[in-house]
C-alpha cells in the first residue's frame, strides 16, 4: 500500500501513462523552486555571511547537488517530515537554525580572539556542512528506491553510493524494513564526497580542529562533536519539533495543533520502527501475536512520555492512567473489560513471563499489513483477574522462566537493597526503565516525585546536550565509580527552573536509590583534580576538587547512548 502523499499521475516521454506512485527525477533548480525554499536559501545567505562569489561556489552549490540527491524523499516513513519532500525541507530547516545559533557559539571552543576571529569563516562552514549531511545517510541505508525509465519500465535499484539519479528517470521509495538504527549517521561522512564541492572539503581539511570536529558530528560522536555537534543537534530538534507541532508556539508560528492521541501514536512508531521498543523476544517491549501488538504496559507508556517531551512537546500527562484513557477514547487500545491494562503470560522457546500489557490493535500502529515486522514465534495468553491501572508493568518470572541477575545496591542508609536487572537479552533502555520500576516500588515513590522528575529532567538535558561533562565547570563529571552528579549545583539548577527546594529534590532522589554509598558511608563522592603539570589550577595555583553523588549505573543518566570516558583528572580523595 504506497501512502497517501505518494500519489502522482503523469506521462512518460512518449505520452504513456506513467504509474501513479511514481515520482519524477527533477533539476534541482525545480526542486529548490517553492517560495518556502527560496526564503531558506535567502536565510542561508544572510547568515553564510560571506561574498557572494564564495557563496555560489561553497554553499549553493552544496546545496542544489543535496537536492539532486534526496529529490522528493521523505526524511522519515511515519515520523517527522515524513511528507513527500520532507527530506529537503527538513534539512534546510535545520541548515538554517544551525547557522543561527552559531552566531551566539565562539567555535573554536577555548580558542585565542584573534585564532577566533581567523577561523569564523571555515568553523562556519562546518556547522553548515555538518546539518546539511546530517541525514545525507538515509537514502543509502534506510531507504530502497526503484528507478524506471521514462514510460514506466523498471531499471533496478538506484545505488546512491554512485550519485544523484538521472534526470528524465522516475523513481518509487521503500523503507529498509531490516535497517540498523543509527546506521545513517555513521554512513554519512562517506556520502560527503557527492554533496560537498571539492574546494569546500579542501577548505575543512586545512583546518584539522574543524576537520575533526566536524567529521565527529558526522558519525554520530557527541563527546568528540563538542559545541558543533550540540549546535547541529539542537536544530534538527527544532525542526522535528516544528513539524510535529511541538515547541513553543512563538517561536515556531506555522506549527499546527497535534492531538495528543497522534502524537503518541506518531512516538510509537517511531519507537517501534527504530529500535526504541524491541519486538518478538525475550526482554523485548512487546510483541505482535495474530493481529493484536502487546507492549509492557509501564514501560511502554514511559518511553512514549520520555520521547515526546525530548523533541519539546508540552502537556503530556505524568500519570498513566490519564494516557491510557486518551488512548482508549480513541480505539488505540483495546480494553480489558472496563480497563487499559492486561495481565497475560508471553511465552517463547526456553522462556515464559507474566506480565502487565497494553493490547493494541496491529491496524492502528501499522495501517500498511506490508510495513508489520514478522509475528512473534510463540504465544500471548490472556489471564483471568482484575489489574489495577497503574500497577508497574512487573516481570513476574515463572519457574520455567530464566533466572534474572540480581544486584545489590547499598541506599542511603547504608542497607543493602536487591534491585533485579532486565534479562541480559533487553536493550539498555529498556534496562534502565525495568530497573526504575522496582526501585520506585521499594521507595515507595510516585511518578509526580520531584526525584523521578529530577532525574527525567537530568536524562532530557544530557539527551539534548543542554549540560556539559567531564567540563571545568561541568554539572556532570564520568568517574570509574559511575556518574559524578556535582551536588549541590547540579539540584539547585534543578530548582532554579522549576522551583522549590534543592535540598528536598536531593532528597527525593536519593530516595530512588540509584547512587552509591562513598568509602566512608557517605552519600557524597570527593574527588580532587589533577591537571597536567601538578595538582593545581594553574590560574589561581591552588588544588581543586569536585563533589557530588555518584550513579552506579551510567545508562541510568545516558538512556542506551554510551557515555563519555571518564574525566582524566579527577581523583577519587573519600577516606575510607
Amino acid at each position: 500500500m504506497i501512502p497517501s502523499w505518494w500519489r502522482r499521475a503523469g506521462r512518460g516521454k512518449d505520452g504513456a501513462a506513467v504509474p501513479a506512485d511514481l515520482l519524477p527525477v527533477l533539476e534541482s533548480r525545480a526542486l529548490l523552486a517553492r517560495p518556502a525554499r527560496q526564503a531558506r536559501l535567502r536565510e542561508l545567505a544572510q547568515l553564510a555571511a560571506v561574498p557572494d562569489a564564495h557563496f555560489d561556489a561553497l554553499y549553493r552549490a552544496a546545496v542544489e547537488v543535496f537536492a539532486r540527491f534526496v529529490q522528493q524523499l521523505p526524511a522519515s516513513e511515519s515520523h517527522h517530515h515524513a511528507g513527500q519532500g520532507g527530506m529537503l525541507d527538513h534539512t534546510l530547516e535545520v541548515v538554517v537554525a544551525a547557522l543561527s545559533l552559531r552566531r551566539g557559539r565562539l567555535l573554536p571552543a577555548g580558542a585565542e580572539p584573534d585564532a577566533l576571529v581567523r577561523k569564523q569563516d571555515v568553523w562556519t562552514y562546518a556547522v553548515f556542512a555538518g546539518a546539511l549531511l546530517h541525514d545525507i545517510g538515509k537514502p543509502a541505508v534506510d531507504q530502497h528506491i526503484a528507478l524506471f525509465d521514462g514510460d514506466g519500465r523498471p531499471l533496478g535499484r538506484w545505488d546512491p553510493w554512485g550519485g544523484p539519479m538521472m534526470p528524465g528517470d522516475w523513481y518509487r521509495v521503500h523503507f529498509n524494513r531490516e535497517r540498523h538504527y543509527g546506521l545513517h549517521t555513521r554512513a554519512a561522512p562517506l556520502l560527503a564526497r557527492l554533496i560537498l564541492p571539492p574546494q569546500g572539503l579542501s577548505w575543512l581539511a586545512a583546518d584539522q580542529d574543524a576537520l575533526a570536529t566536524w567529521l565527529a558530528a558526522l558519525s554520530g560522536d557527541r563527546e568528540a562533536a563538542g559545541s558543533l555537534g550540540e549546535i547541529i543537534m539542537r536544530a534538527d530538534g527544532e525542526s522535528v519539533a516544528r513539524n510535529l507541532g511541538a515547541g513553543d508556539s512563538a517561536r515556531f508560528p506555522a506549527a499546527s495543533a497535534v492531538p495528543l492521541h497522534e502524537k503518541l501514536l506518531t512516538a510509537l512508531r517511531h519507537l517501534l520502527g527504530e529500535g526504541g521498543l524491541p519486538l518478538n523476544r525475550n526482554g523485548a517491549a512487546g510483541w505482535l501475536a495474530g493481529d493484536d501488538l502487546w507492549l509492557v504496559s509501564k514501560r511502554a507508556v514511559d518511553a512514549l512520555r520520555e520521547h515526546l517531551i525530548k523533541e519539546g512537546h508540552a502537556g503530556i500527562p505524568a500519570r498513566n492512567d490519564r494516557i491510557f484513557d486518551v488512548l482508549q477514547e480513541h480505539n488505540i487500545l483495546l480494553r480489558n473489560g472496563d480497563q487499559a491494562i492486561w495481565r497475560a503470560t508471553v511465552a517463547g522457546e526456553g522462556w515464559a513471563h507474566d506480565l502487565t500489557l497494553l493490547r493494541l490493535p496491529a491496524g492502528r500502529v501499522w495501517p500498511d499489513p506490508g510495513a508489520r515486522p514478522p509475528a512473534f514465534d510463540g504465544t500471548v495468553t490472556p489471564l483471568s483477574g482484575a489489574v489495577p491501572e497503574e500497577e508497574p508493568a512487573q516481570e513476574n518470572l515463572r519457574n520455567d522462566g530464566p533466572v534474572l541477575p540480581a544486584r545489590v545496591t547499598r541506599g542511603a542508609t547504608g542497607s543493602a537493597a536487591a534491585a533485579m536487572e532486565a534479562a541480559p537479552e533487553e536493550s539498555d533502555g529498556g534496562k534502565v526503565i525495568f530497573l526504575q520500576e522496582r526501585l520506585a516500588e521499594r521507595s515507595g515513590e510516585t511518578e509526580d516525585d520531584d526525584g523521578r522528575r529530577f532525574l527525567e529532567w537530568l536524562r532530557t538535558e544530557v539527551a539534548e546536550w543542554r549540560i556539559k561533562v567531564n567540563q571545568a565547570d561541568a554539572r556532570i563529571h564520568i568517574v570509574p565509580e559511575g556518574v559524578l552528579l556535582v551536588s549541590p549545583a547540579v539540584f539547585k539548577d534543578y530548582a532554579r527552573a522549576h522551583g522549590g527546594e534543592w535540598e528536598h529534590v536531593q532528597r527525593r532522589f536519593l530516595k530512588l536509590k540509584l547512587h552509591r554509598l562513598a568509602p566512608d558511608d557517605t552519600n557524597i563522592f570527593q574527588y580532587g583534580v589533577e591537571l597536567p603539570g601538578g595538582n593545581h589550577d594553574k590560574k589561581t595555583g591552588k588544588s581543586g576538587g569536585v563533589k557530588g553523588v555518584v550513579i552506579a549505573d551510567p545508562a541510568v543518566v545516558f538512556s542506551a547512548a554510551a557515555p563519555p570516558a571518564a574525566n582524566p583528572v579527577l581523583r577519587r580523595i573519600n577516606p575510607g
